[in-house]
């Protein structure tokens, strides 16, 4: 058995002591000193060279099984694990990742132990969805994951999910229990944000998308809001409306403030007022109780198109409109963000023009960034895409 070379190169503390175990023998593992399928350490052998209890020795072992490193056999005992042992060889780099998250140069493999079996290659990464408290998630993450299974292939990728409405503490005996290569978080509520650096401190490289966690300064895909809310106003200049309105769901995100900023830019470039009166922020309880805002402000405002900042604020327009009896586009072309606009008939026999979000894009770029992120390679701080104009039946010429 080669390892009987296997030595503690940091004292065992009084408490915590496997953790501190489980790094070093991680360690050992990753740096090509044991060969996958070999007969490792047994619990007696590691209790004799700590001096550590055994129910200590069979905790660290068991996380190390979780990961894949080790694996017990009933009857024979415990043996390397499949999984990869030099991280650096995996994605050919000539760089690996340590378990503290410092980014250096890995050793070679010994005996061509590098990678093995059906795992070779493969980075494994975790995927954060929703919100801590439910799985408002459908939407936005379903198209993320469209983007990144056309690209998994290729990045090699495997993908666990996490979240999905189980809470915070679910999600953090998760992520210690599989210890991914990559953490990714998809539009991640500012609840995610101790666990985030939780997974930082852990050594895994963490990337984002959406702007919810900007300040964190993690690497982050995120759309182009600005962008996106000039082609809503560009289309509607176009069609010869000038009294164009914005409404916007009152959020405390830089989402909601770049698309009031491109709606703002956009009128100037046309040489058009951005008056303020023509622009309304609806904050959550307006949007559940529908108290008549929405509709005294088409009343009093006479806007011809009003571009919508969220999907969100689609019930409570529609609500409005009904109200004031408005025709749409006919009285009122209407232009709202995200694609959740598109899977609900909130005007009956028509097709809700789009601002969408580059979704499939981002997912595509997010598996290439995982890879990269796995070798070593952080990318930019900040990838911005570009919004794209979906067709719709919501917008039309000024009335006359």
């Amino acid at each position: 058995m080669s390892n009987a070379d296997f030595i503690l190169t940091e004292p065992l503390p009084g408490r915590n002591a496997f953790e501190v175990l489980r790094k070093q023998l991680r360690e050992y593992i990753l740096n090509g000193k044991a060969v996958p399928g070999e007969l490792f350490l047994s619990d007696h052998e590691l209790v004799r060279r700590t001096g550590l209890s055994r129910n200590t020795v069979r905790k660290s072992l068991d996380l190390l099984v979780r990961e894949g490193l080790l694996e017990r056999r009933q009857g024979t005992g415990t043996f390397v694990g499949p999984r990869i042992v030099n991280p650096a060889a995996r994605l050919g780099t000539g760089k690996g990742r340590s378990d503290d998250g410092d980014m250096g140069s890995a050793p070679a493999a010994r005996d061509g132990a590098a990678a093995v079996g059906p795992v070779e290659g493969l980075v494994r990464l975790a995927l954060l969805l929703g919100y801590p408290a439910g799985p408002r998630w459908s939407w936005y993450s379903f198209e993320v994951i469209q983007g990144l299974e056309q690209s998994a292939v290729a990045e090699r990728l495997s993908i666990d999910l996490l979240g999905c409405g189980l809470g915070i503490e679910h999600v953090r005996r998760r992520l210690e229990q599989i210890r991914p290569d990559v953490l990714a978080c998809l539009s991640p509520h500012q609840e995610w944000a101790m666990l985030v650096a939780e997974a930082k401190a852990m050594g895994i490289p963490v990337l984002l998308t959406g702007s919810r966690l900007a300040g964190m300064g993690i690497p982050t895909i995120r759309e182009d809001g600005v962008g996106g809310a000039k082609l809503a106003v560009q289309r509607l200049v176009g069609l010869g409306h000038q009294r164009i309105a914005f409404i916007q769901d009152m959020v405390p995100a830089p989402w909601a403030f770049e698309r009031y900023r491109g709606y703002v830019e956009a009128m100037t470039e046309a040489g058009l007022d951005p008056d303020e009166d023509l622009c309304l922020w609806i904050n959550q309880e307006e949007r559940k109780t529908d108290d008549g805002r929405l509709a005294r402000f088409l009343r009093r405002r006479r806007p011809t198109a009003v571009v919508v900042g969220s999907a969100s604020l689609l019930r409570v327009l529609t609500l409005a409109v009904v109200e004031v009896g408005l025709m749409i586009p006919g009285d009122l072309s209407v232009i709202v963000f995200d694609q959740a606009a598109r899977e609900a008939s909130w005007f009956p026999g028509q097709t809700v023009t789009t601002v969408a979000l580059p979704l499939e894009a981002t997912g595509r770029l997010l598996a290439q960034q995982a890879r990269e992120a796995a070798a070593g390679q952080l990318p930019q701080k900040t990838s911005i895409l570009p919004c794209t104009l979906l067709d719709g039946t919501t917008d039309g010429p000024v009335p006359a």
